[in-house]
């Protein structure tokens, strides 16, 4: 237990006082304060009106609906039914009522006129890059089903900047591939460190293997704790600047919340960063080379959206469901908006998926089992071994 105890200070000193580790942890902090003080303020839903705008498309269709009751076009057509009048007249009143909505701050009234209206397309920006579950056929659904589990409703949680709302999106978008992009990048060099040692550790080493896997899971729980520590922060200050948000909120459908949603991607956060820690080792192995092993993941990382997002099911003669980088995109997986395949019958695509991560985990460990035994320490270590 001495011998793991020290590898494991060893690793989280490592860890701790790497200079591109602190650069990534601090630029990641100041990220996201930026993003809860300027732009969570600002984002942007379904549910987003331009009042300068809708202020003057009211005066417009009042003016145009007045001049075409002067002119005395009021008689509906036989082929339409209806007249430009009717509906510059109803279009004024509807925006009349919704910006009063809006400016006395009547959530409940302002849902019933936003069923009223043609859903229009948000605008797009910086905001918006982790969202859109929601399409407009169903925005009546989410709405009856804010309507029904949140009696608190408010501005902030109808357009989803509460704290775990954010989380929830976060993960639902680019969340998980900024995530493993962050433990490939923290974690690269955790083996070669030992390539730069001048001298030799004092004592009887670890067995390799252990020690290899001790490095590891060291470099795993670092990382593990700055994310907890990160969603921590922001949990606080985003909660503090724009509510904290509650885990029974609906997302998709009334039965299912943030928190069904939350609960539902530990599992995989959890087995894909082993799956890529265990990766990395083996990488390391392979090529001594921290950049070699960074580029690597990150490029599996990436190409899962690259091919999930084209014609890949077409083309490849296998279920995509089969293949590891298919469940990267967790969110994506969790939300049900992959189109992918269970791999194994009888089960849904969230447990296959968990189920082939598994046993990719376990080939990777035989793999590694296999490459330690003929890469040994000596073999890694040696000045000029390939």
């Amino acid at each position: 237990m001495g011998k793991v105890r020290q590898t494991i200070e060893e690793t989280v000193k490592y860890m701790w006082r790497n200079q591109k580790n602190r650069l990534f942890m601090s630029i990641m902090l100041m990220l996201m304060v930026v993003y809860v003080i300027i732009f969570a303020p600002h984002f942007h839903s379904e549910y987003d009106m331009d009042m300068a705008q809708l202020e003057t498309e009211m005066i417009g269709n009042g003016v145009q609906a007045d001049n075409a009751k002067k002119n005395g076009l009021i008689v509906p057509s036989i082929m339409t039914q209806t007249t430009a009048y009717i509906n510059q007249e109803y279009e004024f009143g509807t925006q009349r009522e919704l910006l009063t909505t809006l400016r006395h701050g009547d959530i409940y009234r302002y849902l019933d006129l936003q069923m009223m209206e043609e859903p229009k397309e948000a605008e797009t920006d910086i905001s918006t890059m982790f969202y859109n579950l929601f399409g407009d056929d169903l925005m009546f659904l989410k709405s009856w089903a804010f309507r029904e589990s949140v009696p608190d409703l408010n501005f902030h949680i109808l357009h989803e900047i509460t704290s775990l709302q954010q989380l929830h999106l976060f993960l639902i978008g680019a969340g998980p591939l900024i995530l493993l992009s962050g433990l490939i990048f923290m974690i690269s060099d955790v083996h070669t460190k030992d390539l730069t040692l001048k001298s030799q550790k004092s004592g009887v080493p670890l067995n390799w293997r252990s020690y290899l896997l001790v490095q590891s899971m060291t470099a795993l729980g670092f990382v593990l704790a700055f994310y907890t520590i990160f969603f921590g922060a922001f949990y606080i200050l985003n909660g503090v600047l724009h509510g904290f948000g509650g885990l029974h909120y609906p997302i998709s459908f009334p039965q299912e919340t943030v928190g069904w949603f939350l609960i539902r991607t530990v599992p995989y956060i959890l087995i894909l960063f082993i799956l890529f820690s265990r990766l990395n080792t083996l990488i390391s192995l392979w090529t001594r080379q921290s950049i070699v092993s960074m580029a690597s993941l990150v490029f599996i990382v990436f190409f899962s959206s690259i091919y999930l997002d084209g014609a890949a099911a077409d083309i490849l003669p296998f279920n995509l469901g089969f293949l590891p980088i298919s469940y990267i995109d967790l969110g994506q997986v969790i939300a049900g908006r992959h189109a992918l395949v269970p791999a194994i019958r009888g089960l849904t695509v969230y447990t296959s998926g968990l189920v082939v991560l598994g046993l990719t985990i376990l080939v990777v460990e035989i793999i590694l089992y296999i490459t330690s035994k003929r890469i040994t320490r000596q073999k890694f270590t040696a000045k000029g071994a390939k």
